[in-house]
């Protein structure tokens, strides 16, 4: 019986560790929360847990020693510590992160210790990369030309679930939602290149329309440019990837970024003061002003436009003393964002993937090819966040230690020894893409 060792114990780890039992292997969860990890195993005789510091380089060791593959569901600052040892131990490492500036520098170490590093195998980034690696060889072996692509990817209440005004509710880390607010990006237009600045991405939103789930809008999501390499495309005329949300989430996080609620600078003004005086300072009104109404004119908007009434929900104008431990006026917004957006008993999410790939036929006529994903959440059971994230995590390890999947080095799951196994395993579980339109010359 071959050993996985997971590293983490958070949102996503409960699909991942418990299909790696139900597949017949051993799993051993490193973890600072061995309570949290207890539940996950649940009993099984081929489950353990092991308690860690991961900032510990010689407990990180032992663990990565016990492993025939080794998943890391920890932060991400933690992952570099793992493949490094991993490297070290010469064993196989998964996570479901970006490749970061760090991870890459361990490229040529690792093809000389013939260890395979495999980053972005979870949903966004991950399942994303698989299914247009696919369409695009798919369309490519036929003869096509790819010029274009645009993948989206966001996880969301389901419609009976989104009942707050922002319409969102949380599926991941509050801190990870407002810092990808603040990112530059990039993409491809027109053949131009398009620079979005920090705090800018919301102002760059746009429609789209996804079969039984109506109307919802996109924007773009970090370096689109990173990826053409992957993707094996040269200046096409799109290159674009993005996150999805329901209407209005684009407006209202444009208005909080402009009001300074995404900056995580330390504010000295924050101890002893209450969240309506941060909506003041953010509007330059004076103490002592109705922050409602302050806000609402800095941003030119009517009091009772839709936007102030999020904010107002939010609980940003009220007079209540911030949390001790808030330093900026994020720490502000992930507090409120913590207490007002939390998945209640019963509810659900729904993941929604969605790629679009325009190309031209041998003969030189344009074509298109478009496929999505929806997957839902249990009530009261795993996210569809979790699954999509942990269970391709779990199927890449289950995969390498199979000698299915073989390679050495930092790798995303782009080529289609990696991306076809994968996904041939989350269609068994039925995750499945629908091709809107499979291509048209």
């Amino acid at each position: 019986m071959k050993t996985v060792v997971v590293f983490g114990s958070g949102r996503v780890a409960n699909p991942a560790i418990r299909t790696l039992l139900q597949t017949g292997h051993a799993v051993v969860v490193a973890t600072d929360q061995p309570e949290a990890a207890g539940t996950m195993i649940d009993g099984h005789p081929h489950g353990e847990v092991v308690e860690i510091d991961a900032t510990n380089t010689s407990h990180v060791r032992d663990a990565v020693r016990r492993a025939e593959a080794v998943v890391s569901l920890l932060p991400v600052s933690f992952h570099v510590r793992v493949a490094e040892a991993c490297v070290a131990e010469r064993r196989p490492f998964v996570t479901t992160s970006y490749v970061s500036d760090e991870m890459r520098a361990l490229h040529a170490e690792a093809k000389r210790a013939d260890v395979l590093l495999l980053n972005e195998v979870g949903a966004d980034p991950g399942i994303d990369h698989m299914l247009v690696s696919r369409a695009i060889h798919r369309l490519q072996g036929g003869g096509a030309h790819v010029v274009g692509v645009r993948s989206v990817c966001g996880g969301i209440p389901a419609p009976e679930s989104a009942d707050n005004p922002f319409r969102y509710k949380l599926s991941w880390t509050p801190r990870g939602v407002v810092g990808a607010g603040r990112r530059p990006a990039r993409f491809r237009r027109d053949w131009e290149i398009v620079h979005v600045g920090p705090y800018e991405a919301f102002d760059h939103a746009a429609p789209l329309v996804i079969d039984d789930l109506g109307s919802l809008e996109f924007y773009p999501n970090g370096d689109s440019l990173r990826f053409e390499d992957a993707y094996r495309l040269f200046e096409p005329r799109t290159m674009f990837r993005g996150s999805l949300r329901w209407p209005g989430w684009c407006e209202t996080w444009s208005a909080l970024c402009r009001m300074g609620w995404a900056d995580p600078a330390p504010d000295a003004s924050l101890p002893g003061s209450t969240f309506a005086d941060a909506a003041r300072r953010g509007a330059g009104a004076f103490d002592g002003a109705s922050a409602r109404p302050a806000v609402a004119r800095a941003l030119r908007l009517p009091v009772d436009h839709a936007v102030v009434e999020r904010l107002a929900w939010l609980g940003l104008f009220e007079e209540r003393r911030v949390p001790a431990g808030a330093r900026s006026r994020a720490d502000l917004l992930i507090d409120r964002m913590e207490e007002k957006m939390r998945y209640g008993p019963g509810e659900r999410d729904v993941v929604v993937l969605d790629h679009e790939i325009e190309f031209e036929t041998a003969d030189g006529r344009p074509g298109r090819f478009r496929g999505s994903l929806t997957e839902y959440g249990e009530p009261d059971g795993d996210t569809g966040m979790s699954r999509l994230v942990g269970l391709p995590a779990a199927f890449t390890a289950r995969r390498i230690v199979d000698g299915t999947i073989h390679d050495s080095g930092v790798r995303i799951p782009t080529r289609p020894g990696i991306y076809e196994p994968i996904l041939a395993d989350l269609e068994a579980a039925g995750v499945t893409e629908f091709v809107h339109d499979p291509g048209r010359g």
